[in-house]
């Protein structure tokens, strides 16, 4: 969904994948500032990180098997590199921008649902 906050409207994109789990969605989302491009995750069954092109087509999907599920990612422009937060594992994952595990960090936080990095905190 694009909203637009100038205008006050509101564009719906279907995207082209499927999910074997009702309650098992899309859940994070971010603008790579590279080159344009999304990317989503969807939560779980499959777990699944998605690139997809500003018409919303899927330029690639990456299956991600780090986790038990994906609720929030941020992108770290200035490394080109993706930080994926798990709320069932309780985990902050740092990935490459392909999806691929560099490490994981435990963290104290229940029901995390997003991340937002700073210089020197992760929020």
């Amino acid at each position: 969904m694009v909203y637009e906050i100038a205008a006050g409207s509101v564009e719906k994109h279907k995207i082209a994948y499927e999910n074997t789990e009702d309650n098992s969605g899309l859940e994070g989302v971010l603008y790579n500032t590279h080159d344009g491009s999304i990317f989503i995750l969807n939560e779980k069954n499959p777990g699944l990180m998605m690139q997809l092109s500003s018409d919303f087509s899927i330029i690639k999907s990456y299956n991600l098997s780090f986790a038990s599920d994906y609720s929030g990612i941020w992108f770290k422009q200035n490394k080109n590199e993706l930080w994926i937060v798990s709320d069932q594992k309780i985990k902050v994952n740092h990935c490459s921008i392909s999806g691929s595990l560099v490490k994981s960090y435990s963290v104290n936080i229940n029901k995390t649902e997003g991340i937002v990095l700073t210089k020197d905190k992760i929020y």
